[in-house]
């Protein structure tokens, strides 16, 4: 008995020894790392070469979380102990003896597209204890399925491109038993380095590879590299002039195929030649200079120029551009085409001689990709009629500033190439750049991206990054939609971004930050910093509670709630933070800072404010603050290792000057004056009494005015309401240059009815009298509207999410979109491959609708504004239309469909939004209902304003 009790004893030691050596899956994990040893990675060397790149970073990636370097090793004999085995089905005999032996079942991922499994096999080899085991279905499958693990251990993709810090782990360990990943959704999901001049150029150039003197190979490495751990595939690299042709460095093509990235070329630069550069550069056989870009005078050249390419690069995976621009983002230019239909009929001459050329050099031709990218005025060409070949991929471009201008109609979607989505969240051009920072919000990206989806948009979709930094965010959650579709629903903006900072920052701080960031975009979606002084400042000094101000406290509210976490951030943290978060969050605020108190600073010199002088001062510091963050962000952080890549004003745009200013000079003594709030008379200076807009309970509104001073000395003030009700923030105290003095109702001491008091303004010697009207609404009338939007002062505002009731059509409904839009959500009927209801008649029945119930005190004709979000029809049988009516009313249908550069346009997408306008007449005073149907889906409504016409 004493005997079979040591017995037990022992083997119960034993067996805990087994378990916590070998990290058994008895446990859960399995240790990457243990007792200061790291498993060893075991790569066939007859592996794809990324392969065996991507088994390299991991052991890097191993030794930053854990200090600790795994062994590399060919040969699986010499290993002892714990093993991370990877390889590529029927390229790597490991991988090829599991399977045969029965150790791993693959069978779910043979022969499908970029798929891997990652397993843990106890006892794979005699000699090895327990092994996790990548698989990957192809080379990409396989480098996936690697840098997931590094992902799994703490790793970023965005470690070394954005300095995200890596937490220590003495055992890093991932999960036990067996996973699958992919096939992707969207089967080749990259990028666009584009406008780079002003940075990933002189970066490149002047700090991280002076030896190439351009963005060259060593550049592209680390690119590809960004792009694999980001489970994407693609690139269209650099071509504007200052950037030397992708294809002129010999290495660069080897690169991409070692790294196996899909070499495309953008849409104006065909069968990847790089024409910025190389047309110029280019001599004919005999030596001659090539002649003019034009197709109808030179086409034999062209072919020739093309062929070479084609020539070169064959064997390699790629993907050709078909069709013809100019030789940097313009028309085609053809002395022989005069018209669109020239115009088309010479396209479709070029398609066929394309396609001969990679048909003469490439055997398999499975290997090479095709696609025709329908930008700017091509999409006119496209829908007179081009031929375009049935299995090149069309890739729908957005109008350059985020709303996509096409998509594939149901026949479209029938064509074996399918179709994709060339998308931008950096560009130059009109109406005006962003190249700057990246405000492009989250939520409409998802919104865009998975309305492409839905019309089968699934081949290709590519990214204009610009330099890549500082559109890090937008690129996370771009390539984990291209990857999986379903990582993120609609109503997922704020969440990705949540998800992205628990990652990067911790979880603790991660929602804190994607508030900020969140705010942030919607402040963007209102004004891009790029385009603060397009088509006016964009924000009332005035009216509406002050815009303006209200802007730029808004964003200062959001630099003192993100630098008070950099702050508190470990040290290791706050580079990436700087460049993810506090740098953009500053310096848009600072923009906006600049541009609205220099013009605030020229309207209160006219009216001999001498605060315009503080005003004038705030804009110019914030235009050198600007300088200063950009001096920071390109010399201090990681130590200088992105000195050169931010540029504060690419192109020199107007934007980015020093707006005009003004300044006054004090009169001598105390001047006192008073503006209200919506006005710019001086109280005091016309000697007439002002009068408040009207206070209502059912808006529950304040205003304001201003005492100011016009003096060289300050003077004292007091304030005195006539009546209890009436409230002020300030009742006395002395102004040296300005006090804002915000004036409501105590409702609760207010009587039924309409009310009248005033407030008696005493400032130095001068005395002014203000009116203050109020309403406070019957008991009874009250409950009645409760939930009701009522007119005062003429108009309502309605959250386009706030209404009061709704109804789904046939195959549809209006859904609510949060943080899209400008001020808060947004409504669009989902799903977006709703049928179209043209017939006005066959709307009540069948189309989805929402009410919003309001109350005017005056009958007559309200104007309906409905702000919408700038879209466009989603396809050639689709339009962009949506009907309202009030009560039983006469429905109206609205189209608001704009032609790209139109000038209507432009200002849609400065403002972010599409002002659309009806009339309609209103009998009674009361209550009274504005309903909203769907005519067209991809209609997005942000915000509803009904007002009394006068």
């Amino acid at each position: 008995m004493q005997t079979s009790k040591k017995i037990n004893l022992c083997l119960s030691v034993l067996i805990f020894f087994i378990c916590n050596t070998l990290s058994a899956q008895s446990t859960g994990t399995m240790s990457l790392v243990q007792n200061g040893k790291a498993a060893t990675i075991v790569v066939d060397n007859n592996d794809f070469t990324v392969c065996r790149i991507a088994a390299s970073c991991l052991a890097d990636d191993i030794e930053m979380v854990s200090n600790i370097r795994p062994e590399i090793s060919n040969d699986i004999t010499t290993v002892n102990g714990p093993a991370i085995i990877v390889g590529t089905i029927g390229k790597s005999s490991l991988i090829d003896e599991l399977i045969a032996q029965g150790k791993i079942n693959v069978t779910d991922i043979t022969g499908k597209w970029e798929t891997f499994i990652q397993t843990t096999v106890d006892q794979p080899y005699a000699n090895i204890s327990q092994a996790l085991v990548i698989a990957g279905s192809d080379r990409r499958g396989t480098a996936f399925g690697i840098f997931d693990i590094s992902e799994q251990i703490g790793v970023s993709p965005w470690a070394w491109w954005a300095d995200v810090a890596v937490a220590h782990n003495d055992s890093p360990a991932i999960s036990t038993g067996s996973t699958q990943q992919g096939p992707p959704s969207v089967k080749y999901r990259g990028i666009f380095i584009n406008d780079e001049d002003w940075g990933l150029h002189p970066w490149a150039r002047d700090n991280y590879s002076p030896e190439d003197q351009y963005i060259g190979p060593k550049v592209y490495a680390r690119v590809f590299e960004l792009l694999l751990r980001l489970k994407a595939n693609y690139i269209w690299p650099a071509m504007h002039l200052c950037t030397k042709g992708f294809y002129t460095f010999p290495e660069n093509k080897h690169v991409a195929d070692d790294y196996a990235i899909v070499v495309g070329s953008s849409h104006c630069e065909q069968m990847l030649r790089n024409n910025e550069w190389e047309w110029r550069r280019y001599s004919k056989p005999d030596g001659n200079k090539p002649g003019d870009w034009d197709w109808c005078t030179n086409s034999d050249t062209i072919i020739e120029y093309w062929r070479q390419r084609v020539e070169y690069t064959a064997g390699f995976e790629g993907m050709y551009t078909l069709g013809m621009r100019g030789i940097h983002d313009s028309g085609m230019p053809c002395k022989g085409a005069d018209n669109h239909q020239k115009m088309l009929a010479m396209q479709n001459e070029i398609f066929p001689a394309q396609r001969k050329m990679l048909n003469d050099y490439n055997k398999d031709m499975s290997m090479i990709g095709q696609i025709f990218c329908p930008y700017k005025e091509v999409l006119d060409l496209y829908r007179l009629g081009m031929k375009v070949p049935e299995d090149v991929i069309l890739v729908w471009p957005d109008d350059n500033h985020g709303y996509i201008r096409y998509l594939c109609t149901p026949q479209e979607q029938k064509r074996s190439g399918g179709s994709g989505v060339y998308y931008h969240v950096s560009y130059w051009g009109e109406p005006e750049d962003y190249l700057w920072l990246c405000s492009t919000p989250p939520a409409l990206i998802l919104e865009e991206m998975l309305k492409a989806y839905d019309y089968n948009a699934r081949s290709l979709w590519v990214l204009n990054v610009g330099d890549i930094k500082p559109a890090e965010i937008a690129i996370e959650l771009f390539t984990n939609l291209g990857w999986d579709i379903n990582s993120y629903s609609r109503n997922d903006g704020h969440k990705s971004l949540v998800d992205s900072f628990s990652k990067w920052f911790g979880s603790e701080r991660a929602p804190e930050i994607a508030q900020i960031m969140t705010e942030y975009y919607q402040l963007g979606q209102a004004r891009k910093p790029e385009h603060s002084t397009s088509y006016g400042i964009g924000f009332s000094l005035n009216d509406n509670g002050d815009e303006a101000a209200q802007r730029v406290g808004h964003f200062q509210q959001l630099d003192q709630r993100a630098t008070a976490i950099y702050n508190n951030l470990p040290d290791n943290m706050r580079d990436s933070y700087y460049q993810l978060v506090l740098y953009p969050v500053r310096c848009a605020g600072l923009m906006s800072a600049k541009v609205l108190n220099a013009a605030r600073s020229v309207l209160y010199a006219k009216q001999g404010r001498v605060v315009a002088n503080d005003y004038a001062k705030m804009a110019k510091d914030a235009y050198e603050q600007i300088k200063t963050e950009t001096e920071f962000y390109n010399k201090k952080i990681a130590d200088g290792k992105w000195d050169g890549v931010m540029c504060w004003n690419p192109r020199d745009q107007r934007a980015y000057k020093m707006p005009q200013t003004a300044t006054v000079d004090p009169e001598a003594g105390a001047a006192p004056g008073i503006i209200l709030e919506g006005q710019e008379t001086d109280l005091i200076d016309s000697g007439k009494s002002g009068t408040l807009p009207l206070f209502s309970q059912f808006a529950q509104n304040s205003y304001y005015f201003d005492l100011f001073n016009k003096g060289y000395y300050p003077f004292d003030y007091k304030v005195e309401p006539s009546d209890k009700w009436i409230t002020i923030d300030k009742n006395n105290g002395q102004v040296s240059s300005q006090e804002r003095i915000v004036v409501s109702v105590n409702y609760d001491l207010l009587p039924e009815g309409n009310s009248s008091g005033e407030l008696l303004v005493k400032a130095g010697a001068t005395i002014s009298r203000i009116t203050v009207n109020a309403y406070k609404p019957e008991a009874q009338l009250k409950e009645k509207l409760t939930g009701v939007a009522v007119v005062t002062n003429g108009s309502v505002t309605i959250e386009a999410e706030n209404f009061s009731r709704k109804t789904s059509g046939n195959d549809g409904s209006w859904e609510t979109i949060p943080h899209l839009g400008i001020s808060g959500s947004s409504v669009t009927v989902l799903p977006t491959t709703a049928a179209t209801i043209s017939d006005v008649n066959a709307l009540e029945n069948n189309s989805p609708c929402m009410e919003y119930d309001f109350y005017c005190h005056e009958p007559g004709v309200q104007q309906v504004q409905i702000n919408c979000l700038p879209t466009h029809p989603i396809n050639a049988e689709r339009g962009l239309r949506y009907a309202v009516a009030i009560d039983d009313g006469e429905k109206k249908v609205v189209a608001f469909d704009t032609k790209e550069y139109a000038p209507d346009w432009k200002v849609n997408v400065v403002n972010g939004q599409a002002v659309t306008k009806t009339e309609h007449k209103v009998s009674s005073v009361g209550k009274h209902t504005l309903k909203v149907w769907m005519v067209d889906p991809g209609v997005v409504l942000d915000k509803i304003i009904i007002s009394q016409k006068q």
